[in-house]
C-alpha cells in the first residue's frame, strides 16, 4: 500500500476539452470527494471541433463547457491554447507545460497513453511525462518553484480505441482508491485501465 502524498493535488492534463470527461472523470470526482484539489488542463481549446463554426466560436463554446464540467466537481480548468492537430513536443510547448505544472504543483497526474489513435494525444503524453519529471528542478522555469514540488505519480488513461499496449493487469492502491493497472510495453510505465468503472476501484 502506498502512502498518500502530503499535498493532495491531482492534475488531468489531456489534449482536448471533453477528453477528461471521457477518460478519467469518474476518478477525478472520487478524488475530489476524498478531499483532493483537482485541476483539469487541456493543451487546446478544441478549435477544430466543429464543421460549421469557425475556430474562435467553437473554441469559446468548448472552453465554456470544460469550465462548467470542471466546476461540477469543484475542479479548476486550465487551457494552454495550442491548436488542434498542431500539438507538438518542442521547447516552447515543454516550457509552457512545465510552467503549468509549477503553478498547480501536482502530486498525481493523469494523461493520455503513450500509444493512442491521435497524434495530439501522444504528444500530450510526452509533454506530461517531461513536465512531471522536470517541474521541480530549480532552474527549469521562470515560474517560482513551489515548496511542495515533487515528481508526481503519473498514470496513463486507457485509450478510447483500446490499442493493445498493455500486459498483465495488476492492482495498486493510493490515496484511498484502488486502481486497476496494466504495464505498458515500456518497463516501469504504469497505465491505468478501466478506472471509469466502479468495479475497478473503491474508496477506503
Amino acid at each position: 500500500m502506498s502512502e498518500a502524498p502530503r499535498n493532495k493535488i491531482a492534475l488531468s492534463f489531456l489534449a482536448h476539452p471533453d477528453d477528461a470527461e471521457f477518460l478519467c472523470a469518474g476518478t477525478l470526482a472520487r478524488l475530489a470527494d476524498a478531499g483532493w484539489s483537482v485541476h483539469i488542463a487541456t493543451a487546446t481549446p478544441g478549435d477544430c471541433g466543429s464543421a460549421t463554426m469557425d475556430r474562435w466560436e467553437i473554441s469559446a463554446v468548448r472552453v465554456k463547457e470544460a469550465q462548467k464540467a470542471a466546476s461540477l466537481i469543484g475542479a479548476t480548468y486550465h487551457c494552454l491554447d495550442e491548436g488542434d492537430i498542431f500539438v507538438v513536443f518542442d521547447k516552447p510547448t515543454v516550457n509552457k507545460v512545465v510552467d503549468l505544472f509549477r503553478r498547480v504543483c501536482p502530486t498525481l497526474v493523469f494523461t493520455h497513453a503513450p500509444k493512442d489513435y491521435m497524434i495530439d494525444h501522444e504528444m500530450v503524453s510526452l509533454l506530461a511525462r517531461a513536465a512531471s519529471f522536470a517541474y521541480g528542478i530549480p532552474n527549469v522555469s521562470e515560474v517560482p518553484r513551489p515548496a511542495g514540488a515533487v515528481v508526481p505519480h503519473l498514470y496513463y488513461c486507457d485509450p478510447i480505441e483500446a490499442i493493445a499496449t498493455t500486459r498483465q493487469p495488476s492492482v495498486r492502491r493510493m490515496a484511498g482508491i484502488t486502481f486497476l493497472m496494466a504495464m505498458s510495453a515500456a518497463p516501469r510505465m504504469p497505465q491505468v485501465t478501466g478506472f471509469m468503472s466502479d468495479g475497478h476501484y473503491q474508496r477506503a
